[in-house]
């Protein structure tokens, strides 16, 4: 009678060689991932907008214009908070709630004018 051959069980030292390159490497890149985003990782986002890496690792402007101005209100969308708004305005919160004393943080609707620059914007 042919008997399949038997397989050879594996070394438990064998495995554990195998796998621990690739979980260094998981490791490490999770590691990155954390030191970014601890350290707020949106500031140098701001700072490479318009710019694409080259592989010498240098960075060459790219055809978008530069978008020189900065929105003067925001709409409030479903799901936003003021700080929320505030990263992604780039305006600290103090600021949203100097030029907008009636805004209550806590009650904001979706449509509701908030303004960026100026007190008087969201007349």
């Amino acid at each position: 009678m042919n008997r399949p051959p038997q397989r050879r069980r594996a070394n438990p030292r064998d495995v554990i060689a195998r796998i621990a390159a690739p979980l260094a490497l998981l490791a490490a890149f999770i590691a990155v991932i954390a030191v970014v985003s601890s350290s707020g990782g949106g500031g140098d986002r701001k700072a490479s907008v318009g710019k694409l890496p080259h592989a010498n690792g240098s960075a060459a402007k790219s055809s978008r214009p530069h978008r020189t101005h900065r929105r003067k209100t925001y709409r409030v969308k479903v799901g936003d908070n003021l700080s929320t708004i505030a990263e992604n305005s780039g305006t600290p919160i103090a600021r949203l709630t100097q030029l907008n004393p009636d805004l209550d943080p806590q009650a904001l609707s979706p449509g509701q004018c908030v303004a960026l620059s100026s007190p008087g914007d969201c007349r």
